[in-house]
């Protein structure tokens, strides 16, 4: 992304705007006229298509994969449909995906583990036992959002002690400085391929502690399509989540919603 410290304007129109601001995830500031970010200090620019306005800010907002399997490709499709952009990496090289991203279409490319890590969200769709191999290929994860998608089974190494911590809590050790949210895990990828307007408002249990940055996540997968429910902090939530815990493997489909 281009750095500037000046003000905003969207690539798609030369014209200065009024910014219409929102402050979050924490550190960040989304000017949705303008379609600017603020982090950190530094304004970073994020690019407008107008023809794709249908997601949460009308803003295009990027995520990375590391991993590239069904997880990955699944929730790619869903997000390009809503005007958002992807970036998959393995531990190949980008050049493995190319055929990949072509299929996938406009909006999606491939890249490094590290280049995936600069996406707004970095979602970890790799098999448990490559999670150490696969967050060490970034050198800093310091305030970086990871979406823990993984599972860690029964038969699999623990890859730390699961008597006192949860297997996303375990994630954040091989991440330190980032902000974990746990999202995914509980719901098989066979569930959730239709990508039409009418498909099913499947339930994505979500958990983190920084929620600023969850609320943005949160508010993104309910303008795909999805029925949000934050469990609150990943200690807590991600032991409900997590294989063995009472939301796991669970097809739940909101129908109806009381509002008091």
């Amino acid at each position: 992304m281009t750095q500037s410290h000046g003000p905003s304007h969207c690539s798609s129109d030369d014209r200065w705007v009024t910014p219409i601001t929102k402050t979050r995830p924490t550190g960040r500031v989304f000017e949705l006229a303008s379609c600017s970010l603020v982090n950190e200090g530094h304004l970073f620019q994020l690019r407008l298509d107008k023809n794709k306005l249908d997601n949460t800010w009308g803003c295009v907002m990027k995520f990375g994969f590391i991993g590239a399997g069904v997880v990955a490709q699944t929730l790619a499709k869903h997000l390009l449909l809503h005007g958002h952009e992807v970036m998959l990496s393995n531990s190949r090289g980008p050049e493995t995906l190319w055929e990949l991203v072509s299929s996938l279409g406009a909006g999606a490319k491939s890249g490094t583990p590290s280049e995936a890590a600069e996406q707004d969200y970095v979602i970890l769709s790799v098999g448990w036992s490559q999670v150490p191999a696969a967050l060490s290929m970034v050198p800093d994860w310091t305030g970086r959002v990871i979406i823990d998608a993984t599972n860690r089974f029964d038969n699999m190494d623990s890859l730390g002690d699961l008597s006192e911590v949860n297997s996303s809590e375990i994630v954040a050790q091989y991440a330190p400085g980032a902000r974990v949210i746990k999202a995914f895990n509980t719901v098989p990828m066979q569930w959730i391929q239709d990508y039409t307007e009418k498909k099913p408002k499947t339930v994505l249990f979500v958990s983190g502690d920084d929620s600023p940055t969850k609320q943005v996540f949160l508010e993104i997968w309910e303008g795909i399509g999805f029925a949000c429910i934050d469990l609150g902090s990943l200690s807590h939530g991600g032991s409900l989540q997590q294989i063995g815990g009472p939301l796991a493997g669970l097809n739940l489909n909101l129908l109806e919603k009381f509002i008091v």
